[in-house]
């Protein structure tokens, strides 16, 4: 009877170690077979990938090709000079900052850097063209590499610290004092990259930065502007309040598109100067003033100074740009408005006793051609 009962233990053990046997080949074979799966999956998503490259080697490869064709076609075409030094021009991305104790700002066009500062750095910051296969249109669009090996001669080169690598120069002049005036001179190459209208760059030291009550207009009655095709003419006209408030009517002023995206539908503009030039108030029909308050101009016209206006962010960006209009030659200071991207729309410039005498809105010009003073 004991052998019986230990056989059955036996086969009971048996049969138990056979189903666990079982039970884990079959676990086994399951995970072999997900994975056999999971692996014919990433197969098929490489090869789906494999084709996608494939598809978008060739597509790279007939984007080249017609760059090629492209370029060749250039090159073939018997490019003139001013053409080849536009084409390299624009092939490179450069931008020249100045900073000082208050802050930074674009380098003005003109060169023209006045400033209350006891310090100036201009950084010029270089993005050059890619190198492509084809030599000769390297030849063209790299023909300004060489114009970043020498930034500039001037006065103060023994005590200004300067910094040049592949991307960027940085000329610094420290320890500065009312009264002191630097002139430096920039190379022809880089006066073309940064659209320059001088080669000779001056900073001033001062603490008598220019306010912008200078800049009202004065006993002015009309002021008629055109841009340079003779079709968008607009006037201004104006109304004296006081020698610091006068209100301008833009009944006459249908094409000044600046004024009309600012101020809608409105029919006068009242202004004043207290601290600054500002819009008070405006009218949109039959006198009827409604309070408004829109920064025009700072009182103090530093470089770099900027605010809101409207939509836009205005920045006094020039002092003393000379300007060329149909009425006379004016040295200008210069506004520019930007979008909330940092878009460029447009610049205005103001000169002294008259106010705006041009502006620059999008690629159109328009200047004043006639004054008319009250008597």
């Amino acid at each position: 009877m004991k052998k019986n009962a230990i056989t059955y233990t036996m086969i009971f053990i048996f049969i138990c170690t056979t189903v666990i046997v079982i039970k884990n080949n079959y676990s086994l074979k399951e995970e072999i077979s997900s994975s056999n799966r999971e692996v014919a999956e990433l197969q098929s998503v490489i090869s789906i990938n494999d084709g996608i490259v494939d598809k978008t080697y060739e597509q790279l490869n007939q984007h080249i090709d017609d760059y090629e064709y492209l370029i060749n076609r250039w090159i073939d075409y018997d490019m003139n000079h001013n053409y080849r030094m536009e084409l390299a021009q624009k092939s490179y991305d450069v931008e020249a900052i100045v900073h000082t104790a208050k802050g930074s700002f674009p380098l003005p066009k003109n060169g023209n850097i006045l400033v209350d500062s006891d310090f100036v750095e201009i950084e010029i910051n270089i993005v050059k063209p890619p190198i492509f296969i084809n030599d000769e249109i390297n030849e063209i669009i790299h023909f300004y590499d060489n114009a970043f090996d020498d930034l500039t001669y001037d006065s103060y080169d023994s005590v200004a610290e300067y910094f040049i690598d592949d991307d960027t120069i940085r000329l610094k002049y420290s320890n500065l004092e009312y009264g002191d005036s630097v002139d430096m001179f920039i190379n022809g190459d880089l006066f073309y990259l940064l659209d320059l209208i001088d080669t000779n760059i001056q900073i001033n030291v001062t603490n008598e930065i220019p306010i912008s009550k200078d800049y009202l207009p004065i006993n002015v009655k009309k002021k008629v502007f055109d841009d340079e095709n003779g079709n968008l003419s607009f006037t201004h006209n104006f109304e004296y309040v006081s020698d610091n408030s006068w209100i301008l009517d833009l009944g006459d002023s249908h094409f000044d598109f600046v004024l009309y995206s600012v101020y809608k539908d409105t029919e006068k503009i009242k202004y004043e100067y207290s601290d600054g030039v500002k819009a008070t108030a405006i009218s949109r029909s039959r006198d009827i003033f409604t309070s408004f308050d829109e920064t025009v101009l700072p009182n103090a016209l530093e470089l770099g100074e900027s605010w809101n206006y409207g939509s836009f962010t205005a920045m006094i960006t020039a002092i003393d740009y000379p300007i060329e209009t149909t009425f006379g030659i004016f040295d200008t200071v210069e506004v520019t408005y930007k979008d909330e991207s940092g878009i460029l729309l447009y610049r205005y410039y103001y000169a002294k006793e008259l106010g705006l005498v041009h502006k620059n809105f999008l690629s159109l010009e328009t200047d004043l051609i006639e004054v008319e003073y009250f008597k």
